[in-house]
This record gives structure tokens, C-alpha cells and sequence, in this order.
């Protein structure tokens, strides 16, 4: 639970960091789950090519960058807790809707915090990812993908649609494995939540506001945000922010970002499903099955296979001026 520093630190700040939120017990079956999915997708590759070093007895996250490095390519799909925005969703899209990601994002301790900022009537916002970021000298050439590289400076405000510009969206952000500078943290600028939205432009990790413009901001400098697994950021909306690279040789640095909002709220990606994981005023409404939560995604897939409009995700056109 927040205290009331750490509420008004958050109200201030735009941010506050907890610690020993998050058992070890849930952390390890979360890790486990992934490193079933990283093995299998080695075995996989293997079979595909007998030539490729499999790099049996590994950790199963080092065979995972060691096969991103001989294939060239990157397996986020595979690991993460939603689909593709923008674009339509095939049958063979994977995504990961484990078990231990469910008690992850209804973990009670977790939920106490939350119902602190945003109140007792709380909606899992399925903007929401789980991020394996390689080590920079490991990834694939040409790839920018942001769940596995660098994120660059945004508000979260920002990467949904203008719908949910009035709903009360937190942020919660949890490392699975230690995020140092060197292995590619947060940093955020404190009390930016005081701006309005930015203007965000499109580049190839997603959308960001622009270097120049974050310069001439002025007011505090970006704090870095080092965290251990169990503790967990919250973040404003409007709080800008961004991650360092992964500069470590050998370590994935893997994370959960996740949201939450008012029940009722837009979310800011109506074509994704949220539910409901507490409510003090109706609690038959609260979804406890991880198989029903599992079940709401496909449902979403079988929305989206017939394609969709970009602007059903991303609220910025053609670039201004100020994008140039």
C-alpha cells in the first residue's frame, strides 16, 4: 500500500518507485513460463536448421540472444501479453497469455497500490506488454523494435487514442530481472506530467517527441530509474519518459508494462479487451479465471483478422513540421 509520502511523491513528481511489491514466488513462475517459451522456440529453430548452436545447458534466456544473433531475428511476439497495433491478426500470431501473467496483473498487493491513485473501481487496460530487451551488440540488424530495444522519450498519454485523453490511466511498470543502467532502466523527468500532451512524431521504434523538443523543456533533469524484481514504478500518463539500451553482454533485461484505469474509462484501444480486476462496489464483476482473461484475447483476434484502421490506435497523422 502507498503511503501518503509516497502518494503525494507520485501527485508531485509524476512518479513513485515501491519496493517488495510483488512476491518472488509470482516473479519465478512468470521467468519460468517465459523460459519454456524461449526454449521451445530454440528447439524449434534447431529443427529447422540442424546447423544452428543450440547452446544446450544454457540459460534459456542466453540461448534465446544467442538464436536472435544466428537467425537475425527477434521472437517478441512470442512472449508478449498482446497483439500487434494497427494491423490485422492472423490465426499464427502468438501471444502469451500465461497463467502467472494473470496473478501477475491481479496480485493484491498490487492492486492495493493502485486503488491509492486511481480509486476501489479498477480496470485492467490491455495496453500492456512484456519486454525482453537484448543486449545492443546482439540485436539484429535494422531491427528497432522497441519491445526488445530501446524506448525513446514519449508519455504514455501519448501512444493511445485522443478517446482516453480524460480517463485517469496509470502506468505500472515492473522489472522481472534487475533494470541498472547498464542493463537498460527507465529514466524519467520528474514533475513533466505537468505539460499537456506533446506532439509525438513516428520513428521506428514508435512514436516520440521529437530530441529538440525535450531540450528545450527546461525544469528537471531526467532521473535514471534502477529497480530490483518485486518493485514496481507508477507513472502519470503525461510523465515523459524513456529506457537506456542494454549495454550488457550476455543479459536480457525483462519487464512488464502494464496499465489500469477507472472502470468505465476509455482505455485508448477499444479494439483490445480490458476487464475488470477489482471492484469494492460489485466484486462478482472481477474476473479471477486466467483461462476466461486468455479467451478474451482471442475473441479480439477474431475482430482484427479482417483488418483494421490504423486510427483505431494511433491518434497522429501525416508528420508536421516539427517532425521534419
Amino acid at each position: 500500500m502507498l503511503t501518503d509520502a509516497q502518494l503525494g511523491q507520485f501527485q508531485d513528481e509524476g512518479y513513485v518507485v515501491l519496493s517488495d511489491v510483488i512476491p518472488e514466488a509470482i516473479i519465478s513462475d512468470i521467468l519460468q513460463e517465459l523460459g519454456e517459451i524461449a526454449v521451445s522456440l530454440v528447439e524449434r529453430e534447431k529443427e529447422r536448421k540442424p546447423t544452428l548452436d543450440a547452446m544446450a545447458g544454457r540459460d534459456p534466456f542466453a540461448r534465446l540472444i544467442g538464436l536472435s544473433g544466428q537467425t537475425g531475428k527477434i521472437y517478441s511476439q512470442y512472449f508478449d501479453m498482446s497483439f500487434p497495433t494497427g494491423v490485422a491478426v492472423a490465426d499464427d500470431v502468438p501471444i502469451n497469455t500465461g497463467p502467472s501473467l494473470f496473478a501477475f496483473l491481479t496480485h493484491t498487493a498490487l492492486l492495493d497500490c493502485v486503488e491509492r491513485i486511481i480509486g476501489p473501481e479498477i480496470s485492467s487496460n490491455p495496453v500492456q506488454h512484456v519486454r525482453l530487451k537484448l543486449p545492443e551488440g546482439t540485436l539484429p540488424e535494422n531491427v528497432t523494435n522497441s519491445l526488445v530495444g530501446t524506448v525513446p522519450w514519449h508519455q504514455d498519454n501519448g501512444v493511445t487514442t485522443a478517446d482516453a485523453d480524460e480517463a485517469n490511466i496509470l502506468t505500472v511498470w515492473a522489472p522481472l530481472t534487475p533494470a541498472t543502467i547498464e542493463s537498460g532502466c527507465l529514466e524519467v523527468i520528474p514533475r513533466s506530467h505537468r505539460q499537456d500532451l506533446l506532439r509525438h512524431c513516428s520513428c521506428p521504434e514508435g512514436y516520440a517527441i521529437p530530441k529538440r523538443v525535450i531540450s528545450s523543456l527546461g525544469g528537471s533533469p531526467a532521473t535514471p530509474l534502477e529497480m530490483q524484481p518485486g518493485s514496481v514504478l507508477f507513472m502519470h500518463k503525461r510523465t515523459i519518459h524513456s529506457s537506456f539500451p542494454n549495454q550488457t553482454a550476455d543479459q536480457l533485461r525483462i519487464s512488464l508494462d502494464l496499465r489500469y484505469n477507472p472502470i468505465g474509462q476509455a482505455t485508448g484501444r477499444s479494439l483490445f479487451p480490458d476487464f475488470v480486476a477489482r471492484s469494492r462496489r460489485d466484486p462478482e464483476l472481477e474476473l479471477r479465471d486466467p483461462a476466461r482473461w486468455s479467451e478474451l484475447w482471442q475473441t479480439a483476434r477474431r475482430r482484427l483478422q479482417a483488418g483494421v484502421d490504423p486510427s483505431d490506435f494511433f491518434r497522429w497523422g501525416a508528420n508536421d513540421e516539427m517532425c521534419a
